[in-house]
């Protein structure tokens, strides 16, 4: 016991004070505010969510398959319904699945992989991309949303 510091009736050095710094705040995000969201990060929530843009991604596909025009034209979104669609998934569903992503619980892995589905599903139906590139991320949306699907319960 001769070798622990303190035993034997050696004094114990004083801690060091511990000082507290501000946060390091980004010069470029200094001004935003991102709202904290408490979502439903079940596995009966990441169904719906994963069913909900499942079925977008089946709607959006063959329109953007059958799309022939140059990309940034009025004639390059097939119909108005796609760009209600892009507005459903950039604002609502990535919002949705934002709330779930990096909580630390058992699901994060499916919920990294819908997130994904959904960045995706987003470039997919953007009617300013190029069509090859649609067709590609609508490929990877079906793709990873049927892998998170499949993923062991």
């Amino acid at each position: 016991m001769a070798g622990i510091a303190g035993a034997g009736g050696g004094a114990i050095a004083p801690r060091a004070v511990a000082r507290h710094q501000a946060p390091f705040t980004h010069p470029l995000l200094a001004g935003a505010t991102t709202e904290v969201t408490h979502e439903d990060c079940s596995r009966s929530a990441l169904a719906a969510v994963v069913a909900r843009a499942l079925a977008i991604e089946v709607e959006a596909a063959p329109a953007v398959t059958r799309q022939r025009s140059k990309p940034g034209t009025s004639e390059s979104c097939p119909s108005p319904s796609a760009g209600d669609l892009d507005t459903i998934v950039r604002g609502e569903l990535l919002t949705r699945v934002g709330g779930c992503v990096a909580r630390d619980g058992p699901l994060d892995p499916q919920w990294d992989m819908v997130h994904s589905a959904v960045l995706s599903l987003g470039v997919c139906l953007d009617c300013r991309r190029a069509r090859d590139e649609q067709v590609t991320q609508c490929r990877r949306a079906h793709d990873v949303l049927q892998r998170a699907v499949r993923t062991p319960r």
